[in-house]
């Protein structure tokens, strides 16, 4: 089923692609927030507290079976198999359909509001084609007009962008959904709404999870990290739609594992265990020490284990250590930082923002300092070999960020591109860019004086807390003093990297070279 579901949002990706951000901004707000689901907290009432038992129920009595082994202890009560059968369950989770697709036009309304008609077409068919790829899909699975496999669907792939985790098996996937429909049945989630509005709900929940799943891969196959968190908000709004709970309490990507030991089950959030290290995701690991510093110290602290994750941003520390930052939950500020030697900056030049790495290093626990809270710090890192290593990265990828070539002459590039690749990966950026002549393009913020020679700050975008700083010889000052705020302005300059000078909000000194980049030696195209 996932693969097929994989493969019918590829068909849509182009299309996609051809709505810019700020109508996707508009989806995150209007789909996220009028959700009616009635049946949201019986869902998150599933979830908590009956879920993995189902599932490790099911998947130990299924080992049992194929060994012909049987135990009077297995039918304990917190785990007691559904007395119902396949064809009551499968009722109590499907709806009759009306033969037509009841909320993609009022999905594209909201979506397409204020755009042209043709637009508006485009957006209907894009939405249209997402839910009826599905459709096919759950058909292929022997589950049509399954809200049960709907909502299992919107867990897990959702979880999956939101988290940064890896998505579970297709095995693990129809367990899930099988564990759910029983509970589902046995508690009459379902019972009091009509067909019609289990195919409301049904209509919502894919084509939100499936635009979030389409959307969130192109941005990631193109390196797009703002276009990424648009989509992983999406993501983190239909999970709290779907189940009524925060999204980051939300990890269907465990794999429990069916052992005599109801204790090893791999609860959400909790590590696995791979190639003799522990294994968890970044945002699990933040989440463990949140919640229980005590616990999460006992479980983690003084280990060595492997963390993975999408790459917030890349930096070199004033002692030559690089840090490589994960993404962090949404509205968590703690994120997992991983130090590294100068040794491992060549490989660590290969990642960007927004790409899925895979760290191993030894867990310090919260940060010192006064901003130690801020970070769950591994020590001594590495990037092993395997998924998310710098040899196995798509070559093709790394050409069309432009990593590891300079810029030479021709057409200037817009400034916010450099800006972007020291935010994302510094190392890269100094490799790319640091003492070369760059030629640039984009609006003057203000124009300065900076130990007599003219300087101009270009634009800061909302996204960058860094500021660029162009500096001119005195030679220069005729042709700059003619320049205006917001005025488009094209230059060749030599990088000097984030060093030099102080920076400025509103011409104010911040009185600190950090967050400022420096070129030099400029003139005026």
């Amino acid at each position: 089923m996932k693969q097929s579901i994989i493969l019918s949002a590829a068909i849509v990706v182009l299309v996609v692609l051809g709505f810019n951000a700020s109508a996707l901004a508009q989806w995150t707000d209007n789909m996220g927030g009028n959700w009616n689901n009635p049946t949201s907290a019986s869902i998150g009432n599933i979830i908590n507290d009956q879920l993995w038992n189902r599932v490790f129920a099911k998947a130990r009595a299924r080992d049992k079976a194929k060994a012909g082994t049987h135990s009077p202890t297995d039918s304990t009560a917190a785990a007691q198999p559904t007395q119902k059968t396949t064809a009551q369950i499968d009722a109590a989770v499907r709806f009759r359909s009306t033969g037509t697709q009841l909320e993609t036009q009022a999905i594209t309304d909201e979506l397409s509001a204020g755009g042209t008609p043709e637009a508006k077409t485009q957006m209907f068919t894009v939405l249209s084609t997402l839910l009826t790829e599905y459709e096919k899909a759950a058909r292929a699975q022997g589950k049509p007009n399954d809200i049960a496999l709907a909502i299992t669907a919107a867990l897990v792939y959702n979880s999956s962008i939101y988290n940064g985790t890896p998505e579970p098996s297709d095995a693990r996937i129809m367990e899930i959904r099988d564990a759910l429909a029983e509970l589902a049945a046995e508690d009459g989630t379902f019972a009091k709404i009509t067909d019609r509005e289990k195919q409301v709900l049904y209509e919502k929940i894919v084509i939100s999870t499936m635009l979030a799943k389409a959307g969130y891969e192109a941005a990631k196959d193109k390196g797009a990290a703002a276009e990424m968190a648009i989509y992983r908000n999406l993501a983190g709004q239909t999970l709290q739609a779907v189940s009524g709970m925060p999204p980051e309490k939300i990890n269907l990507n465990a794999q429990p594992t069916a052992t005599t030991d109801t204790n090893a089950v791999s609860l959400p959030g909790m590590p696995s265990q791979s190639s003799g290290s522990l294994t968890v995701s970044a945002t699990a690991l933040v989440m463990a020490y949140d919640e229980n510093e005590l616990r999460a110290s006992q479980m983690y602290g003084g280990k060595r284990i492997r963390v993975n994750g999408a790459v917030n941003h890349i930096e070199v520390e004033k002692n030559g250590m690089v840090t490589l930052t994960f993404v962090s939950p949404a509205s968590k500020v703690t994120k997992t930082q991983c130090q590294f030697s100068k040794s491992q900056g060549a490989r660590l030049a290969e990642l960007r923002s927004g790409q899925e790495a895979t760290v191993e290093g030894t867990v310090t626990g919260y940060g010192d300092g006064n901003f130690g809270k801020w970070y769950i710090v591994l020590k001594d890192c590495s990037i092993p070999g395997g998924s998310g290593s710098p040899e196995n990265i798509d070559q093709s990828r790394q050409q069309d960020t432009g990593i590891g070539t300079t810029t030479g002459a021709g057409e200037p590039i817009e400034h916010w591109v450099i800006l972007q690749d020291f935010k994302d990966n510094r190392v890269a950026a100094e490799s790319k860019y640091l003492n070369k002549r760059v030629r640039i393009v984009g609006p003057v913020d203000f124009v300065l004086i900076e130990n007599g020679l003219p300087v101009l700050r270009m634009g800061v975008p909302a996204w960058s807390g860094q500021q660029m700083f162009c500096v001119f010889p005195i030679s220069q000052k005729a042709g700059i003093a003619n320049i205006k705020v917001n005025q488009r302005v094209a230059m060749e300059c030599t990088v000097s990297g984030e060093v030099g000078g102080v920076s400025r909000v509103n011409r104010v000194d911040l009185g600190s070279s950090v967050g400022r980049l420096t070129l030099n030696d400029c003139t005026l195209l």
